[in-house]
């Protein structure tokens, strides 16, 4: 399996099936801007949104047409094969919410912390786990963008300088040290310094 991160704001993407699980899928994808299609015999509540085209009836082929992804989220599994077939057919990547080995690829459980994107996945065998282990993460939200940021600089400081050793142990110092060393940096060049000493 490949791993992506994939930035579908604004692309098709289509739910079949109406239940929990699709859900949580119409929850994750909505947040990440998708133009949505979601089509069930049913919906349970939390369904109903402005920018989304719910669908209610009985699935066609036609409603997954031109979709970037489809996800297969219903407890009728002779349902989830046409569906499937049909994704295949149509050369649109599905997940079978049902039967993780017959799909063409599996959510990744995705989290920013600080200015870290994290993405962790059991390969759909224990989706919970990966719930687990995000939140066991939470110390390295201290790395936020500003300091990554104020990181990135000093290491092509170091790297400028052909100091490369000293990389490894920006990540143990604190935004004020790495302020303290960029600005040695900048003052060293403006004297004129030479930067192989």
């Amino acid at each position: 399996m490949l791993s992506i991160a994939l930035n579908i704001k604004d692309r098709p993407v289509t739910i079949v099936g109406g239940g929990s699980v699709a859900l949580r899928k119409f929850k994750t994808l909505l947040s990440e801007g998708a133009k949505l299609t979601v089509v069930a015999k049913d919906f349970i509540d939390g369904f109903a949104c402005e920018g989304a085209n719910l669908i209610k009836g009985v699935y066609k082929k036609e409603y997954i047409e031109g979709a970037l992804l489809v996800f297969i989220a219903t407890d009728d599994e002779e349902l989830n094969d046409r569906v499937a077939r049909d994704a295949k057919e149509l050369g649109i990547l599905y997940n079978r919410c049902d039967k993780k080995d017959d799909s063409e690829f599996h959510s990744i459980n995705m989290k920013k912390l600080g200015g870290i994107d994290i993405s962790i996945s059991t390969g759909g065998r224990l989706p919970d786990l990966n719930k687990t282990i995000m939140d066991q993460m939470q110390s390295y939200a201290v790395y936020d963008d500003e300091f990554l940021d104020l990181a990135s600089k000093l290491r092509e400081c170091y790297i400028k300088c052909h100091r490369q050793d000293e990389i490894k142990k920006i990540k143990t110092y604190s935004k004020e040290e790495i302020l303290s060393y960029i600005k040695e940096f900048e003052d060293f060049e403006t004297k004129g310094g030479n930067e192989d000493k």
